[in-house]
């Protein structure tokens, strides 16, 4: 049993174990006193140095109220795959910080990178269809609530105990950014559907995105030839006038109909798919 005598605390959370690092600050394993449930705490810092859309220098000011505000903006989402924001409030020194589930078990928190280390440092095909449509159901949803993250991670997005995939404070960065205004939503949201792609290349291959690009064909040769195709417009050159017509998440997800993998079924878009610990499931 954990000692809790003397453990810091945030109100009714009481700060059990300090985890691995998160995009804007430290997190924690927290118990909340009043159900004996477990939480993660995020411990915002309010400090900032890259863009979230193209990694430039940026030096935003933030104070703490303003970071609160991008949180509570953000905890307005809910999709089974964005990781809900449960609470966010000003500790006792007036530093912010945000409550959400925890994904993990005894072990931490456990991030698609490092799931897909365990895996061998790729998937099966079936498994990054299920992936990839998991995340761009995320952003197809979160576009359409006029909200936008920015390229997607591998580090952000959770794999839960359920095995089901979650995108962890979806849009904070980016509502944190001065200088996001400068570049139009509708690039930053391409952007984002890209990273979808690029993830799922990778998860499929194995071999990050790297320009130029090598056709998932030519990895995999057994591998169903509509793939190239797909990841020919979603992994589009920027200026590409085909890749800007092809960009949005609800476009994108509706090719899944007819994309096989080289495992026997089809995915369902309307159908809530999981990814196991030791496996994607069928």
């Amino acid at each position: 049993m954990v000692e809790l005598i003397d453990r810091p605390r945030l109100g009714p959370y009481i700060l059990t174990r300090r985890l691995s690092a998160g995009v804007l600050g430290n997190r924690w394993l927290a118990l909340d006193e009043r159900d004996n449930t477990s939480h993660l705490v995020h411990r915002l810092r309010l400090t900032s140095s890259t863009n979230p859309v193209d990694d430039s220098p940026v030096q935003p000011v933030l104070t703490p109220l303003t970071m609160l505000h991008a949180v509570q903006q953000a905890a307005a989402l809910e999709h089974s795959h964005i990781l809900r924001i449960e609470a966010a409030a000003l500790d006792t020194k007036g530093r912010p910080f945000a409550v959400t589930p925890y994904t993990g078990d005894s072990d931490g928190i456990l991030p698609l990178d490092v799931l897909l280390r365990r895996k061998g440092g790729f998937m099966p095909v079936e498994e990054a269809k299920r992936a990839m449509q998991q995340l761009l159901g995320a952003v197809q949803y979160a576009h359409e609530q006029v909200l936008c993250h920015g390229p997607i991670a591998m580090n952000e997005v959770h794999v839960d105990r359920r095995g089901s995939l979650v995108i962890e404070l979806y849009g904070v960065v980016r509502l944190l950014t001065q200088s996001a205004a400068s570049m139009p939503r509708a690039e930053v949201e391409r952007r984002e559907v890209q990273s979808v792609f690029e993830i799922g290349y990778q998860l499929v291959t194995g071999l990050r995105p790297d320009r130029p690009i090598i056709t998932a064909g030519r990895v995999l040769s057994d591998l169903d030839q509509s793939w190239d195709g797909v990841f020919e417009t979603g992994l589009g050159d920027t200026r590409s006038r085909r890749c800007r017509a092809c960009v949005s998440a609800r476009t994108q997800a509706g090719r899944w109909g007819g994309c096989a993998g080289r495992s026997s079924g089809s995915f369902s878009p309307g159908r809530e798919v999981t990814i196991p610990r030791a496996g994607l499931r069928r």
